[in-house]
């Protein structure tokens, strides 16, 4: 069964579409880095998130605001969690861009679920208590 967003041309092609395809983020503003994370991470399904590119009222920038968008059109994201652990990696690898952007991620996914109040403090909740355990001190004994 074929992986979503695994349609590169196989193991033999999927230089060609990286190299293709991080060009195309690049052209759209991306910085080399960033462009190549996202094709790696997405795979064919790229364009299926950068047409959701649009600028917005929460404060995130157009690729972000496309890839929370995408997360939760195509790929059950509900919860900023979701998006911010499951989806991105962000809460693991780029504790910056948690702190840079969860405000937005937690505004833009209230208003689409129309949550309440209460839930969006239990989400903010949630996520900050993810942030604190993110950036716990590990000790070696």
């Amino acid at each position: 069964m074929p992986m979503s967003g695994g349609h590169v041309g196989g193991s033999k092609g999927f230089d060609d579409f990286l190299t293709k395809k991080t060009a195309e983020l690049k052209n759209l503003g991306l910085e080399d880095d960033k462009a190549e994370q996202l094709v790696r991470l997405y795979g064919s399904n790229i364009d299926r998130v950068t047409e959701r590119m649009d600028t917005n009222a929460y404060d995130l920038p157009e690729i972000v605001y496309a890839q929370l968008m995408y997360g939760i059109e195509e790929e059950s994201v509900v919860r900023a969690i979701d998006f911010l652990v499951r989806r991105t990696g962000a809460m693991f690898f780029d504790i910056d861009f948690v702190r840079k952007y969860k405000e937005g991620v937690l505004r833009c996914m209230a208003d689409v679920f129309k949550w309440s109040d209460a839930r969006l403090a239990e989400e903010r909740a949630e996520v900050e208590k993810e942030i604190d355990l993110a950036v716990v001190p590990v000790t070696v004994e």
